[in-house]
């Protein structure tokens, strides 16, 4: 089905059988043989690796990874992949994760953060500019957000905000002092209801 060409400084080659025509070429399979229970008996060998006719490469053994030196395939050095990559199990990254694309997108139910701290806006050169519109968006019928507005210097909700029972507002850490009211320019009667005491 094939040959080794083994020439001292050359090439060694392992070719698949050849197709004819439309039919493809003969893939080109690896078997081995795993341990058995004991005895002289020859233990049964499986395929491990096939290289079809098309390119493709199959690693057969079902092998679980459990760290970076496990599983069905373990490579030392590094891996560069040209396209896309799909991973049908879980993904552990025992590194730093680095994605640079335009958007990601995370198909979760729930999102743990073990970190305590989020940066948003995090660009090379951060600046209230570049801060601007930046915040927390939800969606929903309508969008909920939460966003710095640098016009303003403000943090801007555009839904209302309700405290729980025995929980205040604090200005400068004190849940006494003096509080600013900017009047909307608008035309008409504005009213502020405050609560009986």
């Amino acid at each position: 089905a094939g040959f080794v060409s083994n020439t001292l400084g050359g090439t060694l080659e392992i070719l698949g059988g050849r197709g004819s025509g439309n039919a493809s070429g003969g893939p080109i399979e690896f078997w081995t043989s795993s341990p058995g229970s004991s005895g002289s008996n020859l233990n049964s060998v499986t395929k491990k690796l096939e290289i079809l006719g098309n390119g493709q490469v199959s690693v057969l053994s079902a092998t679980t990874s459990t760290s970076a030196s496990t599983g069905a395939l373990i490579v030392s050095g590094g891996v560069g992949i040209g396209e896309n990559a799909n991973i049908g199990g879980d993904l552990t990254v025992t590194g730093d994760l680095t994605v640079n694309g335009t958007t990601t997108t995370i198909n979760t139910t729930t999102l743990s953060v073990d970190d305590k701290n989020i940066e948003l806006g995090s660009v090379a050169t951060p600046t209230d500019t570049t801060a601007d519109g930046g915040g927390i968006t939800l969606k929903g019928a309508s969008d909920k957000t939460f966003n710095w507005v640098n016009s303003t210097s403000s943090w801007t909700s555009s839904e209302n905000i309700s405290l729980a029972s025995g929980k205040t507002i604090k200005l400068n850490g004190s849940t006494s002092g003096t509080v600013d009211l900017t009047v909307p320019a608008v035309a008409g009667t504005h009213t502020i209801t405050f609560p009986a005491a």
